[in-house]
């Protein structure tokens, strides 16, 4: 009888799960506390622990790749469901006779395969087994943590900005559950790509609504003419100081070097003067009198017009102010009004100009999507980028600059910009490996630039860059003339100038508005047109009728408006630095 006992106790804990482990199974919502994905800059690869191989690959991705039908679908490594933004749906496969876990599966998406984790003991295959997307995961229980080996992965991103992984290397995930909190931490090692194991870690939450167990399907939606796979020489990719330009962040921490990761290198770090400063900026300051005065006159400027309410939204209430994102979708090139076209990106558009006697274009985008993108959206609109006699810069950083080198190559295209911003390209510090135009026009404000039947007139407003422009231009709607203008130097986020800067800029758009209302400027455009319901007004324009008027035109007084409400936003600023 004792016997029958003794049998039976250790049938029951042997066929039972260990008290301390948890259930894996469910749906499970992120909790995207961590900014796992990286800034969206090409060259982001803060926090990954690279080698000098991972870095110079690295530093040769282009993200045109992705124009690429064949790399639009080519999804992440099993990683991915730890760095990407989405939920997970966990399903366990039981044995039907003795009740135990066979397998876990997380769900897929559209870029992540499927997830098998084996529970039953099987062993990893020979290393020269097929490699999947999903790789070969077994996991073990360790009290009420469960353990997770992956090996057999694809070769693929870190990020989506290019930093690699190989087929070589291996992931390991620790799961963790309190109440309806689940933890995943995970431990990326490479031993091609990466100097030190990659950490990261992830938590999710109950889901109280069933999350799907697969994705959309991938589907290709843009196929691009690109005879070679985009890429950089590593040394000469020209967003390497971007990440500097734009946060101070030094070059070493934005290109990955191990040291950057540990707490001890803060006592080496010191600000990098970012683009445009003399010096790091100050902290913005609480709200006081004087600074509450110019945001209610901005309020004020606004009244109830939707138009007015876009820069007032943007630069007068805390926290809605961004850069432009590199990453933007592109634009779909437009025919604006007669003789006024829009091409390259969505948030760092480049403006193009027929006249009689060939094509002028305000801005020229990023270096790396000028054969992509700029030239394949002229080329669509049934212009010809031969005939391109003029690229004129609003200001001298590389979203604007970029592609003009290619045209002056190509097509010998002359390339304007202001002396100050040309100094700024060719200063002793500026970065050599970007794709720099030779130094050609000189703007000068009260000097027009002539092509045809087209004159625009360049003003100077210095701040953003000291030779930042602007620049005002005929455009014809159904053969009237109309006035435009683009401010082509706006300061979209305050932190990046000092307060002597952030003055000059108020002195500029004092001087930029009284050029515009001589000139009655009428027509508003942005080459970073994130703040000025430009995304609507383009919806509004491919609906138009005939009859109904450009939305472009916003009248002289609105466009007066519109400049000043920026102004009273920067002032508000600029007092809330000043000692009160």
């Amino acid at each position: 009888m004792l016997h029958k006992l003794i049998f039976g106790f250790f049938c029951f804990v042997f066929a039972s799960p260990a008290f301390a482990q948890f259930e894996l199974a469910g749906s499970w919502a992120a909790r995207n506390h961590e900014f796992l994905a990286g800034d969206g800059l090409p060259v982001d690869f803060t926090g990954i622990p690279m080698n000098d191989e991972g870095r110079t690959r690295a530093l040769s991705y282009s993200e045109s790749q992705l124009a690429m039908t064949e790399r639009q679908c080519q999804g992440w490594p099993a990683f991915y469901f730890v760095q990407g933004p989405f939920g997970l749906k966990i399903w366990a496969d039981t044995d039907p006779v003795k009740g135990s876990v066979i397998s876990y599966t997380i769900g897929a998406w559209e870029d992540r395969a499927p997830l098998t984790i084996w529970m039953d003991g099987r062993p990893h295959p020979s290393k020269y087994a097929e490699h999947t997307r999903a790789g070969f995961t077994t996991a073990r229980w360790e009290g009420n943590v469960l353990v997770a080996y992956t090996t057999h992965m694809q070769a693929g991103f870190l990020r989506k900005t290019g930093a690699p992984s190989s087929d070589q290397a291996t992931l390991t995930t620790r799961f963790s559950r309190h109440g309806d909190v689940l933890t995943v931490f995970a431990i990326i090692e490479d031993p091609v790509y990466l100097a030190e194991p990659w950490i990261l870690s992830k938590s999710f939450q109950v889901s109280p609504t069933p999350i799907s167990p697969i994705g959309p399907p991938c589907v290709t939606t843009y196929e691009a003419s690109v005879q070679s796979v985009p890429h950089y020489a590593p040394e000469k990719n020209p967003f390497v100081d971007e990440m500097t330009m734009k946060y101070g962040v030094p070059r070493e921490a934005a290109i990955g070097v191990p040291e950057t990761l540990y707490p001890e290198y803060r006592k080496k770090f010191r600000p990098t003067p970012q683009r445009g400063d003399a010096g790091t900026a100050p902290a913005p300051k609480a709200e006081n009198a004087q600074s509450r005065a110019h945001v209610e006159a901005a309020r004020k400027i606004a009244g109830n017009d939707a138009f007015l309410m876009n820069p007032y939204n943007f630069f007068c209430i805390p926290g809605n102010a961004r850069p432009n994102n590199v990453n933007a979708p592109e634009l779909e090139p437009v025919k604006i009004f007669d003789n006024l076209y829009a091409v390259g990106n969505s948030e760092a558009t480049v403006y193009v100009l027929t006249t009689t006697d060939g094509i002028l274009l305000i801005d020229s985008g990023f270096a790396d999507r000028v054969e992509s993108v700029v030239v394949p959206g002229l080329r669509k609109l049934g212009l010809d980028p031969a005939k391109v006699k003029y690229i004129l810069l609003g200001h001298g950083h590389a979203d604007h600059f970029g592609g003009s080198k290619y045209f002056q190559d190509q097509y010998g295209t002359k390339v304007g910009l202001m002396a100050a911003d040309w100094d700024l390209l060719y200063a002793p510090n500026a970065n050599p490996n970007q794709a720099r135009p030779k130094k050609d026009l000189v703007l000068v404000e009260n000097q027009p630039v002539k092509l045809g039947d087209v004159t625009v007139t360049p003003v100077a407003i210095p701040g953003h860059t000291p030779g930042s422009v602007a620049f005002i231009f005929p455009v014809k709607d159904r053969g009237k003339t109309r006035v435009a203008g683009l401010f082509g130097g706006t300061v979209l986020t305050v932190d990046r100038l000092t307060t002597d800067a952030l003055k000059q800029y108020v002195a500029s758009i004092a001087h930029y508005l009284d050029v515009a209302k001589g000139m009655k400027v009428e027509v508003e455009l942005q080459n970073h047109a994130i703040f000025d319901g430009t995304p609507e007004r383009l919806a509004t324009l491919k609906s138009m009728k005939a009859g109904d008027p450009n939305p472009f035109i916003v009248g002289t007084d609105r466009y007066l408006k519109m400049w000043n409400i920026v102004s009273e936003c920067i002032q508000a600023e600029i007092a809330r630095r000043s000692p009160s």
